[in-house]
């Protein structure tokens, strides 16, 4: 089985398994071991210190299924730090594969409104500095979701490609999609000391500083600089360069 047949397979069969017993369903282990392998599998000759998580619940179905990929210089939980990961909607009508943010510990840290601004900066961060990244959606994610924990992934987005369920593109698309995004990943890991400290942005300062800031709020493959030089005056760690 490739990745196209087992995101086709937990799409086509989420609704009717996700209504029976959890305990030993074959669809929640498809999405714990066959579904993680595979994934595992297609990244195996990407960079960094790679860890995977897949999951459809601890105990009783979750309502967003999900495989997530942590790279552990920038985290080894979903709840902090940026990923990759598999978000599955929860009526099975699609899929995403989205650059994505934990969002728990920085709630616990710095309180919901800062980390939320703190999650926006940092997306619009990353889009200005890797050029790969422009061409990714920067929407929120539409998982139909009814739980919090469901719908805390849908804001804190970086990039996603969204796949339906009745227009799936091949299985050579879905792992270049795969691929690519684990390269900007990577780029993401060398970039991730500017912005890992929470107090940095206790005061919403990445973006608000930084000359660019009009611009990074444009979603737009243009060049952002139109001219061969352009001047930035700013404190260091703003995001001149």
């Amino acid at each position: 089985m490739n990745l196209r047949d087992a995101i086709k397979k937990i799409l086509e069969e989420w609704n009717t398994e996700s209504k029976k017993s959890f305990p030993k369903n074959q669809l929640a282990a498809f999405v714990r071991d066959d579904f993680f392998n595979i994934v595992k599998k297609v990244c195996s000759k990407s960079k960094g210190d790679l860890q995977f998580k897949s999951s459809a619940g601890a105990g009783n179905w979750a309502n967003i299924p999900w495989l997530s990929i942590l790279d552990s210089k920038i985290t080894t939980t979903t709840q902090d730090g940026i990923y990759p990961v598999y978000l599955f909607r929860s009526d099975g009508t699609g899929a995403y594969l989205s650059l994505n943010q934990g969002i728990r510990n920085p709630h616990k840290i710095l309180g919901k409104k800062a980390s939320e601004n703190r999650a926006k900066d940092i997306g619009q961060f990353l889009h200005v500095e890797i050029e790969s990244l422009q061409s990714w959606d920067r929407n929120s994610l539409d998982l139909r979701a009814i739980t919090p924990l469901g719908r805390s992934y849908e804001k804190t987005n970086i990039g996603f490609k969204f796949y339906n369920i009745n227009s799936l593109p091949s299985n050579e698309i879905l792992e270049s999609d795969l691929k690519d995004l684990l390269n900007i990943y990577h780029d993401v890991s060398k970039l991730w000391p500017r912005f890992s400290d929470y107090k940095k942005f206790k005061d919403h300062t990445l973006v608000n500083n930084n000359p660019l800031k009009d611009k990074l709020k444009l979603n737009t493959n243009q060049d952002l600089i139109p001219k061969p030089f352009l001047l930035l005056a700013g404190i260091s760690g703003t995001g001149k360069t």
